[in-house]
């Protein structure tokens, strides 16, 4: 897919899951579609590779208003990809489990389950 046949997605309401894998990919921010706003059904958000540094969303939205309903966030070969915990927890106040892996820092598997706040 090409960046402007992404913009479509938004139209499709009824998107639960979506996976992403940028082989090459140049975008350091998180392009306009890729917008809680906009997807709000995604439950499952799986991203892998490319070079984007962070979830932060760029548009006249606070980070209160732009929550994901995420339940399962997977980050991969993301070697840019830095994610303050804290952040995370509130921009995906839904999430379930996490795993980051490969990416800037230290790999991250976490789960609700074990009854632990993600920031901790």
């Amino acid at each position: 897919m090409h960046d402007k046949e992404f913009e479509t997605l938004k139209e499709i309401s009824s998107l639960r899951r979506l996976k992403i894998s940028w082989a090459v990919a140049s975008l350091k921010e998180v392009p306009p579609w890729l917008n809680p706003r906009q997807l709000t059904n995604i439950k499952k958000l799986y991203i892998r590779g490319g070079e984007l540094c962070s979830l932060d969303h760029a548009g006249d939205e606070t980070v209160t208003e732009c929550k994901w309903r995420v339940e399962i966030l997977r980050l991969k070969y993301m070697s840019n990809m830095k994610i303050e915990l804290p952040k995370v927890e509130d921009q995906f106040p839904h999430l379930l489990y996490l795993e980051k892996v490969k990416c800037h820092e230290k790999d991250i598997f976490w789960s609700k389950s074990h009854g632990q706040k993600l920031s901790k």
